[in-house]
C-alpha cells in the first residue's frame, strides 16, 4: 500500500496505551473517560484485542490543550 502523498508521517504512525500516557501525562482511566466524553482522539484497531492511536491526532490533542500560566507574579 502506497502512501498518499498529501498525509503526513505522522499519520501511519502508531501509539500504544502506554506511549499515549507518557505523551499526554493522562492516566489510563483519563484516556477512557476522554473517549466516553469524546474529548480524546478515538483508537484504531490493530488486532483481536489491541487498539492505537494515530501519533498525529494524539499530537493534535495535545496542542489544543491551554497552557497554564506558570510565569512570576510581578509586584513593582
Amino acid at each position: 500500500m502506497q502512501k498518499p502523498k498529501d498525509l503526513p508521517d505522522s499519520y501511519f504512525e502508531l501509539l500504544r496505551r502506554i506511549q499515549v500516557q507518557k505523551k499526554t501525562g493522562l492516566s489510563k482511566s483519563g484516556i477512557y473517560s476522554g473517549l466516553k466524553n469524546k474529548t480524546f482522539p478515538k483508537p484504531v484497531k490493530i488486532g483481536k484485542r489491541a487498539v492505537a492511536w494515530r501519533k498525529n491526532e494524539v499530537n493534535e490533542w495535545v496542542s489544543s490543550r491551554t497552557p497554564i500560566d506558570c510565569g512570576e507574579k510581578n509586584d513593582g
